[in-house]
Formats: structure tokens, sequence, C-alpha cells
């Protein structure tokens, strides 16, 4: 048993994003751990961000805390489709608890906590951080 449950629910984050229709519709299957490097990927895309684990580790194996964040990306000139895309990340992820399949830890709960839309630094780039809380537990069996 892992006690950190963070790979697996990256994992679990990843597939959901992927098959949520209406976030598959805006950026097709350009969802990604990280972006591809070696050629600057089509506009819009999803990536993971940052992300922190708190454990309670009380009684060994106890529940975990995993707050992370997923940034979409957009060149359009307007905010419209930087907003659709936070949108369509927020309900791929928010209560959607029962759709993170993890090995041997369960999700117990994963909440949107906030969202910030930016531009970047190239002056162009459009992007948007949506920010989760989810609590797990260790699968006791």
């Amino acid at each position: 048993m892992s006690l950190d449950p963070e790979p697996q629910l990256q994992k679990a984050i990843l597939a959901k994003m992927l098959a949520f229709p209406s976030l598959a519709a805006l950026v097709s299957t350009r969802v990604w751990d990280r972006a591809p490097a070696s050629t600057e990927p089509p506009f819009p895309y999803v990536t993971l961000g940052e992300s922190q684990v708190l454990a309670d580790k009380a009684d060994c194996y106890g529940p975990s805390e995993v707050n992370f964040v997923v940034h979409g990306w957009s060149r359009r000139t307007t905010r419209e489709e930087i907003k659709t895309v936070g949108a369509a990340i927020r309900a791929a992820l928010d209560d959607q608890e029962d759709f993170l399949f993890l090995a041997d830890h369960s999700v117990v709960s994963c909440d949107f906590v906030r969202s910030d839309v930016f531009l970047d630094e190239d002056g162009k780039t459009q992007r948007v951080a949506v920010r989760f809380r989810a609590l797990t537990e260790p699968v006791t069996g």
C-alpha cells in the first residue's frame, strides 16, 4: 500500500478530464501532465500544475489532503475561451469523487476551491488556474 495517494490521483484526474465531454469538446485530447516540450501544442489545452499532499499519519496509514491545480491555456484575444475551459475543468472534477478510482486509496471528496485567470508573461497567452482539494483515505482490507 502506498502512503502517498498523489501519483494514483494524478492518473485518475487526467483520465477523468480526457473522458469529460464538455472539456473534450474544447481541448480534444490535449490534456497532459506537462505540455510536450518538442513543439508548441495547439491551443487551447490543459496541464496539471502544482500540488501539495498533507498527511495525517496518526494511525500509520491515515487520510491525506491533496491540494492541486489544473491549468488551462488559450491564445484567443478575449477571455471567453479561457473562462469556458476553466468552467469545463471545474465541471469535470468538482464533487466527482465517485469517478476518481485509485488502487489503494478512496477519494472521500474532491472539491473546487477557486479559479484565477491570468495573462501570461508573453502578453498573448491566457491561463486559468483551477484549484481543488481532494481528501483521500487508504482502503483497508
